[in-house]
């Protein structure tokens, strides 16, 4: 319920997770009062804040609302500064009638001065926690909306939000973003005077929604991922900004190096990783291909080609590692020139000789202690753009040599003959629909949130001896390795986390009994899917009540690293919601909300209604489920 994601001011009667008194939270569904159009026709969540479009009308297009964690200007409305109170505004009239003009002057200009020092958001309501001895502790930082506020970003034709900022694309071809404007992801230069965070000055923001210089036509989608933005023009041209680190923009491993790195600290450090693209640049390896649709994860980016004689095709770039990209998995490859050999000697390795020590007199390289010998590099049959399959060398980044990935964008050819009609990014994992409403899952399998079934053979406890029982029936999944140099001076391959199991291809989930999937939505560590005859099902974490399923915790499984993963790896129901008739639903990183199409007569004798805005026949309306903590 943090961040007013519960349409809530004031939440301390709901439960708190393990004593925390800020993270309450809630399994029980709770209509958003206050609600502000007539129909809700898309719906999309950031990190902490969920957008979604109202009153859209053809070739008119429709009202962007918002509600949730305001800090760095991700909602889009204002700066919302502390307003005077009448008492001040009353004592402040007496003072002006004492005083002769010059002194007025002399003061309101004082007083303009003075306002400057207030900080962005101050009239917006923070978090405050009670705790038992009657006194109360908040973060003032922790500024928030609890009801929907409308924004001013002209008529949207669609919405897309990120983890601090958001954008939105208007009927008649613009594009308004807002937010923070750090690496570059709003696309607009910045300017002297903008506002920033105060822990970090590099967090620069826009808190009102600006329009972009967009190179291209007509904007037709825009998505936001974590820290990039993606955008493609109605003559079928795709363009990327913001960091690209991973190769998440789609320039090119050499382009993308050769971007300009952010601005030292205050303290005069640099971040050797901060590539960036500081204005929309068109992506030059898909010019020519048509496409219709772009979506962007976290550390991913996607884009959906078709029509004017262009085939079907989904486009996937960005980080490798878990299979991400959904092109399979990813044969362990030593100097780029032969499959794995425990015979090979490190010292023969041109970049695990690097991680040797010197040979002592007559002796061999010997391993130096706490450094890691280099991954495996991964070697990949795939199809770039234009060009058949071939076996590629992904980069692996400097930091983490796990993280390997592709900067340019290659075809993910196991959705070629599903007929794509939708990509839903996540953060470790993502999710596809096809027209003919299957939901295809790949990415990291842990905590559950592919949905595709057991995948951990010792995920069950015994609820007598509290011991992990192992189920020989569950399938075996890859698991990430990495290189390891022993002291003899040796290669050798390691399991490098316990939990790494992923699904590297995207495979059809099978849990929504033979019915046709219509929409999908993909949070952080779970997943949420309606299907066509009105049912709502979750799966994944189950943590914060974000599954809204109410799971007996004996029933569900356990992380082996994770005390607090309780999870269910399968689709289930969420019973209640049915009695709303589902429409949309997405998912913050530990939250759910659904839009009802029309509430049930169960429903409405179940609850009561809201005492503001619409009644429930006239809804079309924000429902929350499941709504939770950060």
């Amino acid at each position: 319920a943090r961040y007013g994601m519960l349409g809530q001011l004031d939440f301390s009667a709901l439960p708190c997770q393990d004593g925390d008194l800020f993270e309450r939270y809630t399994e029980d569904m709770v209509f958003i009062d206050g609600y502000l159009g007539d129909e809700v026709t898309d719906l999309v969540a950031g990190e902490h804040h969920f957008m979604f479009l109202v009153d859209w009308k053809a070739k008119e297009g429709g009202t962007v609302c918002c509600h949730g964690l305001a800090s760095l200007g991700r909602l889009g409305v204002g700066s919302q500064r502390r307003a005077r109170t009448k008492g001040e505004l009353r004592a402040e009239r007496k003072r002006n009638k004492r005083l002769k003009e010059a002194e007025l002057l002399k003061i309101r200009a004082k007083e303009r001065e003075k306002e400057k020092d207030i900080p962005d958001f101050s009239g917006l309501p923070f978090e405050i926690a009670h705790l038992p001895n009657g006194s109360r502790v908040g973060d003032d930082k922790a500024r928030f909306v609890f009801l929907p506020m409308r924004i001013r970003a002209g008529y949207a034709s669609q919405v897309s939000a990120g983890q601090a900022h958001s954008a939105c694309a208007t009927e008649d071809g613009q594009l308004f973003v807002w937010g923070c404007a750090r690496h570059g992801r709003l696309g607009i230069p910045p300017t002297p005077g903008m506002p920033f965070d105060l822990d970090d000055g590099h967090d620069t923001y826009y808190p009102n929604p600006m329009t972009v210089d967009f190179p291209g036509a007509k904007v037709k989608y825009v998505a936001c991922g974590l820290k990039h933005t993606l955008a493609c023009d109605d003559k079928g041209a795709i363009f990327a900004w913001g960091l690209g680190r991973y190769g998440r923009l789609g320039f090119g491993d050499e382009e993308m190096k050769a971007l300009p790195l952010e601005e030292p600290d205050v303290e005069g450090e640099w971040d050797e990783f901060s590539w960036h693209q500081p204005k929309p640049r068109q992506i030059t390896s898909l010019q020519g291909i048509n496409i219709i649709r772009v979506y962007a994860g976290a550390y991913n980016s996607f884009c959906l080609s078709g029509g004017s004689g262009t085939p079907q095709a989904v486009y996937a770039w960005g980080l490798a590692r878990y299979g991400l990209l959904g092109i399979g998995e990813y044969p362990s490859i030593c100097c780029h020139e032969r499959r794995f050999d425990a015979d090979i000697p490190a010292a023969k390795c041109v970049e695990c000789v690097k991680r040797l020590a010197p040979p002592k007199e007559g002796g061999i390289p010997t391993f130096i202690e706490e450094r890691r010998g280099h991954p495996a590099f991964s070697r990949c049959n795939v199809a770039f753009p234009r060009e058949v399959s071939k076996n590629h060398d992904f980069p692996a980044d400097a930091e983490d040599p796990l993280d390997v990935y592709s900067a340019t964008p290659c075809e993910v050819q196991a959705l070629a003959a599903q007929s794509i009609a939708n990509i839903i990014p996540g953060t470790f994992h993502h999710l596809a629909l096809s027209s003919a409403g299957k939901l295809l899952a790949w990415g990291l399998l842990r905590h559950g949130r592919c949905g595709i079934g057991k995948f951990d053979p010792e995920g069950a406890m015994d609820p007598k001896t509290g011991t992990r029982r192992h189920d020989k029936t569950v399938p075996t999944y890859p698991k990430e390795k990495g290189y390891e140099v022993s002291n003899r001076g040796q290669i050798k391959i390691v399991e490098d986390d316990p939990a790494s199991w992923y699904l590297g291809t995207p495979t059809v989930l099978q849990g929504f009994k033979g019915v046709r999937v219509l929409k999908a939505a993909a949070g952080e560590c779970h997943s949420a899917a309606i299907t066509e005859d009105n049912k709502l099902f979750t799966w994944g974490v189950a943590r914060h009540g974000r599954l809204g399923t109410k799971d007996d915790p004996s029933t569900l499984l356990s992380d082996p690293t994770d005390e607090e993963g309780m999870y269910r790896p399968d689709p289930k129901e969420v019973a209640v919601a049915t009695e709303t008739l589902p429409k949309l639903v997405a998912c913050t990183s530990t939250a759910t909300m659904f839009v009802a199409s029309q509430m049930t007569a169960t429903w409405q004798l179940r609850h009561q209604p809201p005492s503001k805005g619409k009644s429930m026949r006239e809804m079309g309306a924000s429902m929350y489920g499941m709504a939770a903590g950060r």
